[in-house]
């Protein structure tokens, strides 16, 4: 499923995040938890708001181009976004800092993802 519209200028931004244990209906779907922090929210909208908080820049400023279930791996869902202030953030930068906080999902080279 498209979840944004893409930009020319996103494309060579994007970076591939792979989250296992949840499919992409999951993702998106909004939370019924009892738990106040994550209730009446996604994880995708959750999603958004972290990176956004780790590059300290608004959550508008973080673009969600795709999430669809993985082709191969079950119950992995594969998201492909891109993050930008000024200019827009290399995929090492937003890579690495996600994964010091962010430590569940798996984050792969562009070209590798290509060929998924």
């Amino acid at each position: 499923m498209i979840v944004d519209k893409t930009r020319r200028r996103h494309v060579s931004r994007w970076c591939v995040l792979l989250s296992a244990d949840v499919t992409a209906e999951e993702f998106i779907s909004w939370s019924s938890s009892d738990d106040s922090s994550t209730a009446g929210s996604s994880q995708y909208s959750r999603f958004r708001e972290q990176v956004a908080l780790r590059l300290n820049v608004p959550v508008d400023n973080v673009d969600v181009m795709t999430v669809r279930n993985h082709p191969t791996l079950r119950r992995t869902v594969d998201v492909r976004y891109c993050a930008h202030g000024s200019p827009f953030y290399r995929q090492t930068r937003l890579d690495g800092l996600l994964s010091l906080h962010i430590p569940q999902v798996i984050f792969i080279d562009v070209d590798r993802a290509r060929m998924l």
